[in-house]
Order: structure tokens, then C-alpha cells, then sequence
């Protein structure tokens, strides 16, 4: 097949792979990247698009490998290193998603987004000045990139700079008014400043926008486990405890289950005592291996 012409066919197959991403149809999407892969395997693009859908099919050991083969193929591209890290903290591997941000960032420092990983890493790690740091460099970088000004309001909020944190968050909501994540976050800060009002405004705001998602598919198990945490943060627990019912008996990917199993924790250090949020914890930490 002359060159030009394998240029053509490749990008067909990223374009239809990236089409079917959009509908949810995961199957169809790894077979056309595979599909792109087959036609020029040293085309690193494609490896890259089909270690994200196989995330979502939570396949993390194939994910790796198609990391690894991006890197492989094209050493000098920074997105498939922040894919891997973000792959390795499904696994729990912390210093080896470090390390893999890290390359990302000596490949290509201008790049925002690994400053992004490599911050929320070293916060769950407890080292918040430097994960402050982290986001502040993203922040100079790409200044209209709501996460960095989310990744600070959580660290705030875990130093007790409360106030702080809500500005922070109010910054990421104003940048990505549609986050229903943010809000959230935002909405457990109100409750810790004994802002009820404010924090149940935010709640109904999220499950809105979650439950308009979960209305459209309701197999996007990380909205849905999002969705029954915002229930249960304004305490309309039986919707909450459907929704996470409806997850532990269905075949969630295990990487989606862990996060929200995290979640739930999180929302435990913000509200020790609540008793539905320790069920649930446990339903789904009897659903991992």
C-alpha cells in the first residue's frame, strides 16, 4: 500500500475509533484502533487511543501494554507516559506512576496535564506542598485548564484552609461550570464550614448533571457510583443505596470499583460516623478481588 495512502486509512480508523468513544461502544472502538495498528504499527497514535478504551473495559494489564507500545514507538510523545501513570495508580503502583509523570514532563515540559497527575499522587501520598506546587506549575502553563485550580482545593481542604479551598473551587467551577465532580467537592467543603445551605445547593447542582448522564447510560459506572455518592451526601439514602446496589451486582470494571471504594473513604473522613456510607463501603469492597 503506497504511503500516502496508509496515512489515510489510519487516521479513518483513529477518526471511526474516536466516533464510537463517543457513542460508548467500547468493542467497536478497540477494533478500530486495532484495526489502525495493523494497517502502520509504527504509528504510535492508536496505541495511545487504545490503552484509554481498554481502560474504560477495565483491561489494566493490556492497558499497560499499549502504553508501553506507544512509548516504544514514539519516545518523544508525553501522552501515552501520563496514560501509564494513570494506569499504575489503578494498580497501586505510586512510586512507578510517579516516575512515568516525571518522564512525561522531561519529554515535553510545556505539556500541562502530567503536572496534573503527578500533584493528586503526591497529595494522596500526604506531601501537599509539593502537590501545591505541581498544580501551580499546570496553573502557569494552561491557566483556563480547570483541574490544577480543583487538585488545589482539595489540598486546602485537607490542610484545614477551608476558605481557601472553596475559592479554589469556585475558580474550576467557573472554568468547567458543567462538572458535576467539582461541585461535589465543593459541596463537602461547604458541609465541613457548616454551610448547609450552600453545600445542599451544590449537592442537588451535582446529581442534576449526574443524573441527566445516567438517564443517557446508565453502564457509565463511574457516573453512576458519582451519582450515588452525591445521594448520599444529601442524604436521600435510599436512592443512594439503589444505585450502589445496582452497581455491586452488575460486571463493573475493578478499576472503577477502587475508585469509588476511595470516594467513599474520603467522604468517611468528612463524616466518620455515617453508617450507609460504611455499608456501602463495604458492599463494594466485597466485590474486589
Amino acid at each position: 500500500m503506497p504511503s500516502s495512502l496508509k496515512v489515510l486509512y489510519v487516521y479513518a480508523y483513529v477518526g471511526l475509533g474516536a466516533a464510537l468513544y463517543a457513542q460508548g461502544q467500547l468493542d467497536e472502538e478497540i477494533a478500530a484502533y486495532r484495526q489502525a495498528i495493523q494497517v502502520d504499527p509504527k504509528f504510535a497514535y492508536p496505541y495511545y487511543g487504545l490503552g484509554a478504551a481498554l481502560y474504560a473495559q477495565g483491561q489494566l494489564d493490556e492497558e499497560i501494554a499499549a502504553y508501553r507500545q506507544a512509548i516504544q514507538v514514539d519516545p518523544k510523545d508525553a501522552y501515552p507516559y501520563y496514560g501509564l501513570g494513570a494506569a499504575l495508580r489503578d494498580q497501586g503502583k505510586l512510586d512507578e506512576e510517579i516516575a512515568a509523570y516525571r518522564q512525561a514532563i522531561q519529554v515535553d515540559p510545556k505539556n500541562a496535564y502530567p503536572y496534573y497527575g503527578l500533584g493528586i499522587v503526591l497529595s494522596d501520598q500526604g506531601k501537599l506542598d509539593e502537590a501545591i506546587a505541581e498544580f501551580n506549575r499546570e496553573i502557569e502553563l494552561d491557566p483556563k485548564n480547570a483541574y490544577p485550580y480543583y487538585g488545589l482545593g482539595i489540598v486546602l481542604s485537607d490542610q484545614g484552609k477551608l476558605d481557601e479551598a472553596i475559592a479554589e473551587f469556585n475558580r474550576a467551577i467557573e472554568l468547567d461550570p458543567k462538572n458535576d465532580w467539582f461541585i461535589y467537592g465543593r459541596a463537602l467543603t461547604h458541609l465541613a464550614l457548616n454551610q448547609s445551605g450552600s453545600a445542599q445547593a451544590d449537592l442537588e447542582t451535582a446529581i442534576q448533571l449526574a443524573q441527566s448522564k445516567y438517564e443517557q447510560n446508565p453502564t457509565n459506572w463511574r457516573n453512576t457510583l458519582n451519582l450515588a455518592l452525591y445521594h448520599l451526601a444529601a442524604n436521600h439514602i435510599e436512592t443512594a443505596e439503589a444505585l450502589y446496589r445496582q452497581a455491586s451486582t452488575q460486571d463493573v470494571p475493578d478499576p472503577i470499583i477502587r475508585a469509588a471504594i476511595k470516594d467513599l473513604k474520603d467522604f468517611l473522613v468528612f463524616f466518620p460516623n455515617h453508617p450507609q456510607a460504611q455499608q456501602m463501603l463495604q458492599t463494594l469492597q466485597n466485590k474486589t478481588p
